[in-house]
């Protein structure tokens, strides 16, 4: 289908395309005007734009939760992964480990280790 240049209109362009719907035949016409699709691109830019910060926003926030084994964070990324449309990881996430100790301030000498805490 190959639009042509509407005569009158300098940003118009149209195509007919025939058809049939119950026995009936028809004609079609199909109009595009280049101005409105270049604001609609950059609409559709911007609100992918939009998207796409807010996913990484999300991903920063993950990247800064505490989980008490690796598997639950694995877990987590794996949902966002599974809830995000324009930001993908090809890569295995890398997971660390953070100690975590039971009180409060600077830990004393002898350690008092709780638990060791992926985050």
């Amino acid at each position: 289908m190959s639009l042509e240049p509407v005569e009158g209109y300098e940003d118009y362009y149209s195509a007919e395309v025939p058809s049939c719907y119950g026995d009936v035949k028809q004609r079609w016409f199909l109009f595009l005007n280049k101005k409105c699709r270049l604001v609609e691109q950059k609409t559709l830019t911007r609100k992918m734009q939009k998207q796409s910060l807010k996913e990484a926003r999300d991903l920063e926030k993950l990247g800064k939760k505490v989980f008490l084994c690796r598997d639950d964070a694995l877990e987590a990324f794996t949902l966002w992964q599974k809830q995000s449309k324009r930001c993908q990881s090809a890569t295995e996430p890398e997971v660390t480990g953070k100690p975590c100790y039971s009180g409060k301030g600077r830990p004393s000498p002898d350690g008092s280790l709780r638990i060791l805490c992926a985050g």
